[in-house]
């Protein structure tokens, strides 16, 4: 998913931030379903899902600006807006492609 949505190759031998990050994700957001889980740690679990939506966003638009990605479903839909993208639109293309990635098969 990380390489289709974001040109991400992961390597299963290495430590990968994203795959990490996402894995955490998932894993607090099914503990959350515990009864009173969700106002223990939400703080603290915010913090992660917004990491793991804006990290591998950062990354596309990183890899961009060096030339290094005309290929995945991120940089396509930012090629495709033909103007500038505001806070809106890159909220709209982060958290959706987010919400793909963390809902495929991330595990490394």
């Amino acid at each position: 998913m990380l390489r289709i949505l974001h040109n991400h190759e992961t390597d299963p031998e290495k430590n990968n931030p994203l795959v990490a990050n996402s894995n955490q994700v998932m894993e607090e957001l099914s503990k959350a379903t515990s009864p009173g889980a969700w106002m223990k740690t939400a703080k603290v679990w915010r913090g992660h899902l917004v990491r793991s939506i804006d990290d591998p966003y950062n990354y596309v638009k990183d890899q961009m600006a060096k030339g290094n990605d005309n290929v995945s479903y991120v940089a396509g839909l930012m090629k495709d807006v033909h103007r500038q993208i505001g806070p809106e639109e890159e909220g709209v293309i982060s958290w959706s492609t987010a919400s793909q990635g963390l809902t495929g098969e991330i595990h490394d």
